[in-house]
């Protein structure tokens, strides 16, 4: 299972459902710097990426995962979709809104990278709503 993470509130609830499915070999924890962002802050926003998802593996192989951790950079569905594809998975689990689904007012029910990613992937992809949404079907 492949799972995109921008370490918003949304996607930790991911992480959260993800304990509870039975019978998942290894977890892929992916974050994708956007180089389309041009920042002069890359080289910070790589090490804060790959210290905060060492931590977020480190629970889940204590929860009895095999986990591998990816940081890459470009545009995010791209990299996403790379590596699943390079890697055999066989789900993708995120959540519906990363970190700027409230700027994104456009796309108030699934953010622009959830719904790129479901649109190009050619295998399952899960879109594990939070707690923010409940009641909101």
């Amino acid at each position: 299972m492949l799972i995109p993470t921008d370490f918003s509130e949304p996607a930790g609830e991911v992480l959260s459902f993800l304990k509870d499915i039975k019978g998942i070999d290894t977890v892929i924890l992916l974050n994708v710097i956007d180089t389309r962002k041009n920042d002069p802050h890359f080289l910070e926003y790589r090490n804060v990426a790959k210290t905060k998802l060492g931590e977020i593996g480190d629970k889940l192989i204590q929860s009895g995962f095999h986990v591998e951790n990816h940081v890459r950079t470009g545009y995010p569905p791209d990299e996403i979709i790379s590596l699943a594809e390079t890697n055999s998975v066989t789900l993708i689990a995120m959540s519906p809104h990363g970190e700027g689904w409230l700027r994104e007012v456009r796309e108030l029910f699934v953010g622009s990278t959830t719904d790129a990613v479901v649109r190009r992937a050619g295998l399952p992809v899960i879109i594990i709503r939070g707690k923010r949404f409940k009641g909101n079907s």
